[in-house]
């Protein structure tokens, strides 16, 4: 019963503080007052109870795997929230010309207490009482210490709420009456079953709408923006986060209590989503930084109710043994939501105080003036994006995981439409978050005020940001049923980890490194830890190669670090470890020498090492979340590097000044370019991730447990087999494959790529060559020989004749894509006049090559019944990444040189150029000739093994020769314009000097490509020998395009021909350069996305919802009171009497329904 004293100390405390006067020891003793229920998160299995009454049960406490994440994320946000009231309340009360210190802190403590305690409650009736103290404490709260008419809106909150709550009372009641208790549980875990009892149905839905209310639900939420909007900050960090997700906590109850009410889950799912989108376009538009955020709550609360209804939908136990992954993921959505919204708030409260602003659109720059404030507000913003290193990705991949889960009882045509529902969620929350960072903590600073000064803001935010981070780590720490999808494997390959983990060790490092820390050791500890992990791939290769023979792409070690975080490595994994370790180490050390006149760079390097770290991460992981957190993460680093310069300035952009394409200007800035690839790449991955959650349900074919390993024992990837041979096995294909399509820009994602060229010049090479653009080829390599492992030959049970069809429907379909691909980037790179742009461009081109390889070496294996043909695909893909990672990032850094030198992004900006730069030039020239086609370098080798399996069908060896030639005018037009252009006697201005590390990397690049190139017979012998792989084959017909197309090229450009100026080529040319008008028009809809929803706020949330719910309905209530009250008081005798017998009747009625008589 010691659960029961620590309430009554909390509410004996809390009452204390209403007598105390100084600010401190008012403090003290309300954190003591919530302090004390720590104990709780010491009881997991607590179940104590005691008898009330026969309609009421017992009323108790209790600690299970379904509550203990709420209680752990009440308690830090409101202990973290205690000293921050002190700041904030401060200023308050020094702008209202007094202060009571008692009256807030205790009113503070009784809500937080209130909170806690209804989730701890073992009886609905409980939980009635507790919610109802939560709602008057911040009623009074909101009425005394809000901002604006903060009378009307604290009344218009309660309405609200309370008619929420009110309606749950009405069903605890009937229940109580009908059943004779209210009890949740009958026993510890174990839920009573309510859905038997007379108008069941009634009353489920009868709650369930009350706490939809009080979660804010579309429809039901327009209170929301004004309470949280209104109330004070420190309030709005509890109701926010905390108290709104309790509305579906009850909800998830009545899920237990009624489970044969399932049959409506499908409603509760559409509206999720509906609530999910509706709160994305409200927020997007919202120009009050706390409104912002209410109406981001709105959006989350969707999440919230969608994992649970998940698990409401495939049907629930009555016990809490085992929590299904829906259930588990609304839970951590719960605890992100509660943790990030919770820093953003306190974020916005420094606003409030400090800056004394909180329109975000005259905020700005705070990355400059509170670089730590900045950082902490980021974990924030990264909670509700659902990315590392916060406990937000392990919620939404596990919300994603659930939700693949449904195809195999909705079907397809349902599925379809909620991940189309997904898809557009998932987008808006990308934009409108990335939109929030950009607007209040980028650009340039609107004063001087240092937040970071105030330690009562800047503690409590750190204290969340940890416990977030830790819960990333430890995420079965808040909910245990997550072990049940999470296996571990044995091992003792230590190297894996350090492998993967030594680059983000550096970021940490200089990270932590203070401002005034010479950038050349900065760079030099980050580039220390990127040769060790290096080295320790090198090492580990060797050691895959020294193993018995084995199949390349099964594990021969594996290591297990800590919950999910499993290892392991087959030949395959090993070589792509050492490809990116290898190129990230040769870029990281250029870029010492290329952003040696930064300022401070610990911000670079930070998102430098922890995108090593994360491709790492997704080639030697052997678990799904452990692969889903460096497959996100790479899109973080990728969004914190493009829009590395905050400022936007106007020397790093793509595009024109000026030029303006269906009324939307041909240009994007650094912060625009960030946001586009987290939109366009976290599009995608709902597709990856959904068709993952699928694979790990086929593991098991329960929603209560699976394995999450990929490749060890039935993994994830080992379903894939069975995932063909479903009835949908096409469309999940290619919703499993999407994630990868839009990493590596392939159609229609490319725009992403291009103009991610804002970035410093090093991140363009660290992307196009070593990491994120890869992974879509590498997702290939790694995914497509466990679709055939279950087989010997073709011949197998397992690949029937709709298996094969499927097959080859889905390789055609990623063939085709990757050819469109390639001719779209290859017209678009001969006209573009942007250095970066082309080899943008180039990159898309040759990325689609690697996957075009591998999807042709499956389709042949189905086709002619040979898996070679898939290992030869796979090795020679394998072998273009390798050559292209090295030439790519080779054009790169020289180009950065280039641009340092010149200060200028264009192409013939100076003239003669070769003649100052001649070792980049000879250096860029032989790279470029790589991509060209010219023998023996690397380039060649790796171009004319494709054109084998190409060679299979007459029309695609055609587009194949022709993407080649194209390939080989664009990339010398490139060097040509770039080096040799010019007139004569023009002589250019002496540049920028170029540090001798920008040499360096190139130089030892550059000769790879050479000697591999010479040496390519023993790497095909190598292929051939591990990979079992053939089609090796030297191609004249390709060579003999490539050099007509060099010769051609050199031929029209070294005379400075310029064909933008033939005005009869004018509408070909803007019809390129404009990617076929493809990019103005994803401009167009992302501005019309914008337009829609400023009508969806100004036309249906404000003008009908909250017009005629706050306004109108209660001016009819009024006017027909009054009238109502005007025709009943006659003074006439009779028609009093005659309305109590009225009344009366209608009385007995109503009790004659409860008991049952009527």
């Amino acid at each position: 019963m010691i659960g029961f004293v620590m309430l009554a100390i909390s509410l004996f405390l809390s009452s204390l503080v209403f007598f105390l006067k100084e600010r401190r020891v008012s403090a003290l003793v309300s954190g003591v007052a919530i302090g004390v229920n720590l104990y709780f998160i010491l009881r997991r299995g607590l179940y104590d109870t005691f008898f009330v009454s026969n309609t009421i049960g017992s009323f108790g406490l209790t600690v299970n795997d379904l509550n203990f994440a709420f209680i752990v994320t009440i308690l830090v946000v409101t202990l973290s929230t205690v000293p921050y009231s002190l700041r904030y309340m401060g200023e308050k009360f020094h702008e209202m010309g007094s202060a009571n210190w008692g009256l807030y802190f205790g009113l503070y403590s009784l809500f937080s207490v209130s909170m806690l305690y209804a989730v701890l409650s073992t009886n609905l009736l409980e939980i009635y009482i507790f919610l109802e103290l939560a709602l008057i404490t911040s009623f009074l709260l909101i009425m005394l210490y809000g901002y604006g008419d903060r009378r009307r809106i604290s009344l218009l909150y309660f309405i609200w709420t309370h008619v929420g709550t009110v309606l749950l009372l009405a069903s605890i009641i009937i229940i109580g009456l009908e059943t004779g208790t209210m009890d949740i549980y009958s026993s510890f875990g174990v839920f009573r079953n309510y859905g038997t009892v007379t108008y069941a149905i009634a009353l489920f839905v009868l709650a369930v709408l009350g706490m939809m209310v009080k979660g804010a639900q579309a429809g039901v939420n327009v209170w929301l923006p004004y309470a949280h909007g209104e109330a004070p900050t420190p309030i709005s960090v509890l109701l926010s986060p905390n108290m709104v997700g309790l509305g579906v906590y009850v909800i998830m109850i009545y899920y237990y209590l009624f489970p044969a009410m399932s049959f409506l889950a499908p409603i509760f799912l559409g509206w999720a989503v509906i609530t999910m989108i509706y709160g994305g376009l409200n927020a997007l538009v919202q120009k009050d930084f706390k409104r912002f955020l209410a109406y981001s709550s709105v959006s989350q609360m969707g999440y919230m109710l969608l994992g649970a209804s998940i698990s409401f939908f495939l049907g629930l136990r009555g016990d809490l043994v085992q929590i299904p992954l829906g259930i588990v993921a609304s839970i951590l959505v719960y605890v992100s939501h509660g943790l990030g919204k919770a820093l953003l708030f306190m974020s916005a409260g420094a606003s409030i105080t400090e800056l004394h602003e909180r329109d975000i659109s005259k905020l700005g720059g705070l990355y400059l003036t509170s670089p730590t404030h900045t950082t902490l507000s980021f974990f924030g913003v990264l909670n509700i994006l659902g990315l590392p290193p916060t406990v937000g990705l392990v919620s939404e991949a596990l919300l994603l995981f659930s939700t693949g889960q449904l195809i195999q009882t909705v079907g397809l045509g349902w599925f379809s439409l909620l991940a189309l529902g997904l898809f557009i969620a998932i987008g808006l929350s990308s934009a409108y978050a990335t939109y929030l960072f950009k607007n209040v903590y980028a650009g340039r600073p609107k004063g001087e005020t240092d937040l970071d000064k105030a330690k009562e803001y800047t503690l409590p935010m750190l204290s969340i940001a940890v416990v977030s981070v830790l819960l990333f780590l430890f995420p079965q720490a808040a909910v245990s049923s997550l072990n049940n999808f999470i296996t571990v494997v044995t091992g003792h390959a230590l190297l894996l980890p350090l492998i993967v983990l030594l680059p983000a060790l550096g970021s940490l490092v200089t990270l932590a490194t203070p401002s005034k820390l010479n950038q050349d050791v900065r760079g030099g500890i980050l580039v220390g830890t990127l040769a060790l992990s290096m080295l320790l791939s090198w090492l580990n290769l060797s050691q895959s190669l020294s193993q018995p023979s084995r199949l390349f792409f099964i594990p021969s070690y594996t290591y297990q670090l800590f919950t999910y975080f499993s290892f392991s490595s087959s030949l395959l994994q090993a070589i792509l470890a050492v490809f990116v370790s290898t190129l990230s180490f040769f870029i990281g050390l250029y870029s010492v020498g290329y952003m040696k006149e930064d300022n401070v760079l610990r911000r670079y390097w930070g998102f430098f090492g922890f995108f090593v770290s994360s491709m790492l991460a997704v080639v030697l992981a052997d678990n799904a979340l452990l692969f889903i957190s460096g497959w996100e993460g790479t899109s973080l680093a990728s969004y914190g590097l493009i829009s590395y310069w905050l400022d936007d300035n106007e020397r790093n952009v793509v595009g024109d000044f000026g030029r303006r394409i269906l009324g939307v200007e041909f240009l994007s800035k650094p912060t625009t370019s960030g946001i586009r690839a987290m939109v366009f790449t976290r599009v995608g991955d709902v597709g990856l991730l959904l068709g993952m959650g699928y694979l790990i349900y086929l593991t098991t074919g329960t929603q209560y447990f699976g394995s999450t390993l990929l490749y060890s024992g039935h993994g994830v990837f080992g379903a894939l087999p069975f995932m063909v041979s479903s009835p949908f096995g096409l469309a999940m294909l290619i919703l499993f494959f999407l994630g990868g399509l839009s990493k590596s820009a392939q159609f229609p994602f490319t725009q992403w790529l291009v103009t991610a060229m804002t970035g410093p010049t090093p991140v363009s090479a660290l992307i196009h060559a070593a990491t994120m653009v890869n992974l879509g080829a590498m997702l290939t390599f790694l995914t497509y020989p466990y679709i055939f492992i279950q087989m010997n030959s073709l011949s197998s049970d397992v690949f029937s004749a709709s298996y094969g069809t499927t097959l080859i429907a889905f390789f055609s379909v990623m063939v085709g894509v990757t050819i469109l691909t390639a001719l779209f980037t290859s017209l678009n790179a001969l006209v573009s006049n942007e250095q970066k742009v082309i080899l943008a461009n180039s990159t898309a081109d040759q990325i689609s090559l690697m996957i075009l390889s591998s999807s042709l070496g499956g389709l042949l294996a189905i086709i002619d019944g040979n898996l070679i043909y898939l290992f030869s695909g796979i090795a020679i893909g394998l072998f273009q990444m390798v050559a292209h990672g090295i030439y790519k990032a080779s054009l790169f850094m020289n180009a950065g040189s280039v641009i340092h030198y010149t200060e200028n992004r264009y192409v013939g900006s100076t003239p003669w150029l070769y003649r100052k730069l001649w070792l980049v030039f000879v250096l860029q020239l032989i790279a470029a000739l790589n991509l060209a086609n010219v023998p023996p370098l690397i380039g060649f080798w790796a171009h004319s093994f494709i054109s084998y399996l190409t060679s299979w069908n007459l029309s695609l060896d055609y587009l194949y020769l022709v993407l080649e030639f194209l390939g080989a005018i664009y990339i010398v037009r490139y060097v040509v314009k770039t080096f040799l252009w010019g007139s004569k006697g023009e002589e250019g201005e002496h540049g920028h000097g170029v540090h001798p590390l920008m040499y360096l990397s190139p130089l030892v690049l550059v000769l790879a490509s050479v000697l591999m190139g010479v040496v390519s017979p023993s790497l095909v012998v190598f292929l051939s020998t591990h990979f079992f792989a053939k089609g090796f084959q030297f191609d004249t017909t390709e060579l003999i395009l490539s050099v007509i197309g060099i010769l051609i090229a050199f031929a029209v450009f070294l005379r400075g021909t310029d064909l933008g100026k033939v005005q009869a080529l004018r509408p070909v040319i803007d019809f390129l350069y404009y990617g076929w008008y493809i990019y103005p028009l994803l401009d167009r809809l992302g501005v019309e996305l914008y337009n829609g929803s400023w009508a969806v706020y100004r036309g249906f949330e404000h003008g009908v919802i909250d017009v005629g719910l706050n306004v109108k309905l209660p001016s009819a209530l009024i006017n027909g009171g009054t009238k109502f009250f005007k025709d009943v008081q006659t003074g006439l005798l009779r028609d009093y009497v005659g309305l109590y017998v009225v009344g009366l009747i209608l009385l007995m009625v109503i009790a004659l329904v409860i008991i049952g008589v009527i």
